[in-house]
Parts: structure tokens; C-alpha cells; sequence
């Protein structure tokens, strides 16, 4: 089921502004009310958009695969932005996507 419609999504993943990011400590692109790919986390490419939530969950989309996913725990380590678990789901996806033969860094 799509919950967003072309234009929604096409918005949430440009980015519109790039500043610091109180709890990773570092400088974060931001689409409207979304977090954009960095060198942590890349996501699944430059069109990807993510928020990271409490004890390291995530969730993110990429309209350009027509992806979306998201990972959540009961556990509760003191992490700032995705785990080290989201991150590994993360990298799966986009390694099936690339050998699937659709590039993730175009």
C-alpha cells in the first residue's frame, strides 16, 4: 500500500538545510521533518530518508526503489541515532539492491 503520493515523497527527499545534529553530534543534512543519508548511516542512496527514534530504532524510505523499512527493539542501550542492528538491516538491503543490479549510489 503507498502512503505517500509522488510529490510527497519526491519533497521529504530533497534536502533542505544541513546543520548540527544535537545528538549525533555532527552535521546532518534534513529533508522537511526527515533525516537525509550521511557517511553514517548512507541509507540506500542519495534519494533515501530516514528518522531515527528511541534505543536506536529506525526507519527509512527510498522512492526511487519504492522501499521502505523500518527496525525497532524492546531494548534500550544508550544510543545516539540508529544502532549498530539497524544499521546491519540497512546495509542488507542495500546490498540486495546493488546485486539485484540496481545501483545505490546513483
Amino acid at each position: 500500500m503507498r502512503l505517500l503520493d509522488t510529490e510527497s515523497s519526491a519533497a521529504l527527499a530533497r534536502t533542505r538545510s544541513i546543520g548540527p545534529d544535537e545528538v549525533l553530534g555532527e552535521p546532518s543534512p534534513f529533508g522537511p521533518g526527515v533525516q537525509k543519508p550521511t557517511a553514517r548511516p548512507p541509507l540506500l542512496g542519495p534519494a533515501s530518508y530516514r528518522h531515527d527514534g528511541h534505543a536506536g530504532s529506525l526507519a527509512l524510505a527510498d522512492p526511487r526503489f519504492c522501499v521502505g523499512m523500518a527496525f525497532t527493539t524492546n531494548v534500550s542501550p544508550p544510543v545516539g541515532g540508529a544502532s549498530a542492528a539497524a544499521l546491519t538491516l540497512v546495509a542488507a538491503a542495500r546490498h540486495c539492491l546493488n546485486a539485484s543490479g540496481r545501483s545505490t549510489t546513483d
